[in-house]
């Protein structure tokens, strides 16, 4: 993920990542994730908005029980100061809800 962020011209206070980063707390690939998140200062929306939430985005469809987070909408500092809501929604996929963000930005940014 940094090697893509750091190929395009950026402005580090207007930066909006929205992805299916397919790692979790117990994946090899989380303390790259973290590293990332720390390096750009990027904030996750739904720990913005939902601090004390968990927040499920995959289910086994063998096993409805297991439930883990795949998604996570990321935005730079300022931009966190935006963000109006962040929500769960029902997908047509098998296996994954779609996690919403909301931010409320006008032009004069």
């Amino acid at each position: 993920m940094s090697t893509w962020i750091n190929n395009f011209p950026q402005d580090a206070n207007h930066l909006l990542l929205p992805g299916d980063m397919n790692t979790n707390k117990n994946d090899a690939g989380w303390k790259y994730f973290l590293k990332c998140k720390e390096t750009h200062k990027l904030s996750d929306v739904w720990d913005k908005v939902h601090p004390d939430l968990p927040c499920n985005t995959w289910v086994d469809p063998a096993n409805s029980l297991p439930q883990t987070r795949l998604d996570y909408p990321l935005t730079s500092g300022y931009l966190s100061n935006y963000i109006v809501s962040s929500t769960i929604e029902y997908a047509p996929t098998p296996d994954q809800n779609a996690l919403v963000a909301c931010l409320s930005i006008n032009r004069s940014l």
